[in-house]
């Protein structure tokens, strides 16, 4: 697995704390686990409508700093071989974080 992202503070005038982060997520399946999946297909006939190879993810937040004690980070993350294969289409994800601070 390998992952690794940046993060720029800063990014619009006059919102020094807020924070854009752009991370990225690459994971091989081992060898192993598809010679388990390649050997339950062949000799115990399990069905796999893809055999698992690797996932990869991009994501991107931006963490904003609305009160002292308010932050919000909506975040948009695409996702390749969810799951590790090809059996399901890519994916969206779209979320929203809110941290208070009381």
């Amino acid at each position: 697995m390998a992952s690794g992202g940046v993060h720029y503070q800063g990014l619009l005038p006059g919102r020094d704390e807020d924070t854009l982060a752009v991370r990225v997520v690459f994971a091989q399946v081992s060898r192993d686990a598809r010679r388990q999946q390649r050997d339950d297909r062949d000799v115990n006939g399990v069905n796999y409508a893809a055999l698992a190879d690797h996932e990869f993810v991009l994501e991107v937040t931006y963490r904003c700093h609305l009160r002292p004690w308010l932050v919000v980070e909506p975040d948009v993350q695409w996702m390749r071989h969810p799951g590790g294969s090809g059996a399901t289409p890519d994916a969206f994800l779209l979320g929203l974080r809110a941290n208070l601070t009381f």
